[in-house]
């Protein structure tokens, strides 16, 4: 079985032109995915903070992006499964965290 596939675009700058980070936050990401990496070659550190979810992801080249997502009310409950199954495909506990600042 081959490995699946992982892939992010941040907001702003460092997406390609034409796409913004509010493409991929609406679940229409338009052009090519500008990180693609199997999960066993990312380490993924997931931290629960009052309100919200840190994901901080770090390639096997050693480049690292970082997202939030909102983890209370029943909205926001896909998001949170989402993260929880990037930490668990990266091999990633999900670490109880501080008050958010």
């Amino acid at each position: 079985m081959g490995r699946r596939p992982a892939a992010a675009c941040g907001a702003g700058a460092g997406c390609p032109a034409g796409r913004t980070g509010a493409d991929g936050m609406l679940g229409k990401p338009k052009g090519e995915a500008i990180v693609r990496s199997s999960y066993a070659d990312a380490q993924a550190e997931i931290t629960k903070l009052k309100l919200t979810l840190r994901a901080v992801v770090t390639l096997a080249d050693g480049k690292t992006f970082a997202f939030e997502v909102k983890r209370i009310g029943p909205a926001n409950k896909p998001s949170v499964e989402v993260v929880e199954l990037l930490a668990e495909r990266c091999g990633a506990p999900v670490n109880a965290g501080g008050e958010e600042g």
